[in-house]
C-alpha cells in the first residue's frame, strides 16, 4: 500500500467480489475464509517486484512482462513459511490461470484449477475493468460484466462468472 495505494485497494475490492461470489456458489463457510483470507494476499509477491515494473507507466515489456508474471510464484514464497495459510496457497499460486490452459504459472485448464483460484481470477479482473488497470478506460459494471462474459470458456470458469452475475 505504501508503494503503490492501487494496489491496497485492489485487494480489498477483490475480497470483498471474492466472497460474495463464494457465498452465491453457496460454498462451505470454511472455503469462504479460505477465499477472503486469499483475496487479500494473492498480489502479495508484487512486493518483490522492482519499481520499475510495479510503477511502470507504459505497457510492459517481454523481460518486465517476464518478472510480473512470476509473482503468483513469489506470493507463494511468501506464504509458505505460515504454516496457518497453507490452504490459501494454491489459490494465490494459480489466479492467474485460465480455464484453455493459456495462464500462468503452469498452464492448468478447467477443473485442475483450483475453485478458489478461479473465483480469485474473475474477482481481480473484474476490479481490474471497473478501476481501469486491465482496460484503457474504466469499464462501467455492465460493460466489465460482458466482458467476462465474453471470456467464458476460455478466461474464466461458466459457473464463477455466472454467481459474479447474481
Amino acid at each position: 500500500a505504501q508503494r503503490d495505494p492501487h494496489m491496497a485497494m485492489h485487494a480489498m475490492k477483490v475480497q470483498h467480489v471474492a466472497v460474495l461470489i463464494a457465498r452465491e456458489m453457496e460454498l462451505p463457510e470454511r472455503v469462504i475464509k479460505r477465499v477472503e483470507t486469499a483475496a487479500m494476499l494473492h498480489d502479495i509477491g508484487m512486493l518483490a517486484m522492482p519499481d520499475s515494473v510495479l510503477l511502470c507507466p507504459t505497457e510492459l515489456d517481454e523481460q518486465k512482462m517476464y518478472l510480473m508474471r512470476r509473482h503468483p510464484l513469489l506470493s507463494v514464497q511468501i506464504m509458505e513459511g505460515m504454516e496457518f495459510l497453507e490452504q490459501e496457497i494454491p489459490a494465490v499460486r494459480y489466479h492467474h490461470e485460465r480455464f484453455d490452459g493459456s495462464g500462468y504459472p503452469e498452464g492448468l485448464a478447467g477443473a485442475a484449477i483450483p475453485l478458489t483460484a478461479r473465483i480469485l481470477a474473475v474477482a481481480s479482473d473484474f476490479d481490474g475493468l471497473t478501476n481501469g488497470s486491465l482496460a484503457e478506460h474504466v469499464y462501467t459494471t455492465d460493460k466489465a460484466r460482458a466482458a467476462l462474459r465474453d471470456g467464458l470458456y476460455t478466461h474464466y470458469d461458466p459457473a464463477v462468472v455466472e454467481a459474479l452475475m447474481q
